[in-house]
């Protein structure tokens, strides 16, 4: 009798392990069947990509059992499915996995803006993935067409200096050294001479020599302009109302001294640099050394008093004026652009960072204010150390390329111009030159991989996008100092404006030309 129990009692447990080995059979099965994500960190998806952009999936994807990809509400167009083998398991017992690859197209139709869906679908079996963000590649202002590079008009001598004016209109001023005259530079072509030599050099004192003109600016409204010059009694900072041709000296110095603020007429001090408002503010930078000034101060126009807001790492003890922070004044020579119409100054230097756990140098960026001295954003562009870049559109916090904006003189080779357009964005051109002969190419393969760019970096988005798509077409034309090139036939080049078209304006072959952009 107890025979007989034992064996149903034996039974009975048979047949409960087999449904619990059938259970877990059925459970891996089912686990296999399910696709599955790699987020490791060398095969992990971006957090954000752009229209156009290939977005690459490694995973357990079983392309063979009716993948399906949907990204935001639509399923994705696969373009390419592939396996990938890696070293699995942990020491001492490592094994040979094989895991597929999927890309896909992102496009306009998937959405634009953050937590765009990913969801992975493969034998009738699906999971999600972490969202992305997809951005457009284009931005403010952007045009639909590819750029290219036309003559304006012929510089008379590259020692031409440029006033500062960034109206939005194309205009151009500019000292012309020949003829020693003040000349505005129509969006046409047309050149009109503003102010003569004589009326250059007629004050209310009288006339005198110049030397040497060092810097000048126009406020946007092309009514009146601001200019230091040197002369054999030392430096002037002038005035001159363009429409009356009268012209006012409001400084007279050989010195920088203290007291450093102000009345302007009753202080010694050096203008090197002038960046005038249309509100009536004059922002300049103050120093005998164009690139290394040692403070940027503000002249009101109406009282003529000139106030210290900032002071760099040139400064001398007893100096006004706030600080940079350290990031900005420790390791190279500071670079700077100027926003006057929205307060803001661009400050260009070279910081120290953490790149795969070593110490290393990146391009940093921060933004100030000149109204109340205070930093209000910060870039730091680290770079994949690739010859040619790839991730150069989208979130800051994604790009990695080498913009050389802390170059001293600025490498233009991969970034020239920024300038200071509407909206806190910095507009330039994106690698003009890849030197080959790292890759055992010899001259500049950049257009073989849609290089140059018209890029803009937009800070109040946080974001980097295309100012026109494909290459630029940049003729013969390069922009000093150029990587690589021969020429360095004069002064850096500068990009100087655009209009209200979006075109823009710039010096070309070490300022031996004017050139702008058109429509290819």
């Amino acid at each position: 009798m107890k025979s007989k129990f034992y064996n149903f009692l034996y039974c009975c447990f048979a047949l409960l392990v087999f449904s619990a080995c059938k259970k877990t059979d059925d459970f891996k099965t089912r686990l296999d069947e399910l696709p599955q994500i790699n987020n490791q960190p060398n095969f992990a998806y971006l957090p954000a990509y752009g229209i156009g952009d290939t977005m690459t999936i490694v995973g357990r994807l079983q392309p063979q059992n009716n993948l399906k990809i949907q990204v935001g509400e639509v399923d994705a167009q696969i373009v390419e499915t592939d396996t990938v083998s890696y070293t699995g398991g942990s020491y001492p017992t490592f094994t040979k996995e094989i895991m597929d690859i999927a890309k896909v197209i992102i496009t306009e139709k998937m959405g634009i803006g953050a937590n765009r869906r990913v969801k992975i679908t493969t034998g009738g079996n699906s999971i999600d993935g972490a969202s992305i963000e997809i951005y457009a590649l284009a931005g403010q202002g952007s045009f639909n067409t590819p750029l290219k590079i036309v003559d304006h008009v012929t510089m008379s001598s590259n020692s031409n200096v440029f006033l500062h004016c960034i109206n939005g209109k194309g205009d151009l001023y500019v000292f012309d050294a020949p003829s020693k005259s003040i000349q505005l530079i129509k969006k046409d072509g047309q050149i009109i001479t503003l102010l003569t030599q004589a009326q250059l050099t007629t004050d209310q004192n009288g006339s005198f020599i110049i030397n040497d003109f060092i810097a000048g600016g126009v406020d946007p409204k092309g009514e009146n302009a601001w200019f230091s010059v040197q002369t054999p009694q030392g430096y002037r900072f002038c005035k001159a109302v363009l429409s009356s041709k009268v012209l006012t000296t409001l400084n007279s110095s050989n010195s920088l001294e203290a007291p450093y603020e102000g009345d302007i007429i009753y202080l010694k001090t050096i203008i090197s640099g002038v960046f005038p408002d249309s509100k009536g503010n004059v922002y300049v930078t103050v120093g005998d050394d164009k690139k290394k000034p040692v403070a940027i101060a503000s002249i009101n126009d109406g009282n003529k008093q000139l106030k210290f807001i900032f002071k760099s790492r040139f400064a001398t003890s007893g100096m006004p004026g706030n600080n940079f922070s350290n990031a900005e004044t420790q390791y190279s020579t500071t670079q700077y652009r100027f926003s006057p119409e929205e307060g803001s100054l661009y400050v260009f230097s070279t910081r120290i960072v953490l790149i795969q756990g070593e110490v290393g140098f990146a391009p940093g960026l921060g933004i100030y204010s000149l109204i109340n001295g205070l930093k209000s954003k910060d870039l730091v562009v680290q770079d994949e150390g690739r010859v040619v870049p790839v991730r150069f559109t989208g979130p800051f916090n994604q790009m990695r390329m080498m913009l050389n904006f802390n170059r001293d003189p600025m490498d233009t080779g991969s970034g020239f111009g920024y300038l200071p357009m509407p909206g806190q964005r910095l507009q330039f051109l994106f690698t003009q030159y890849l030197d080959g002969s790292i890759i055992n190419k010899p001259g500049n393969f950049a257009k073989q991989y849609g290089f140059p760019k018209w890029m803009v970096l937009d800070f109040k988005h946080e974001k980097s996008y295309q100012y026109a798509p494909g290459p630029t077409d940049v003729a013969d034309y390069t922009f000093e100092p150029y990587y690589g090139s021969v020429k360095r036939e004069g002064l850096p080049d500068e990009l100087l404006n655009y209009d209200e078209e979006g075109n823009l304006y710039m010096s070309a072959n070490g300022r031996t030309a004017i050139v702008k952009t058109a429509i290819q």
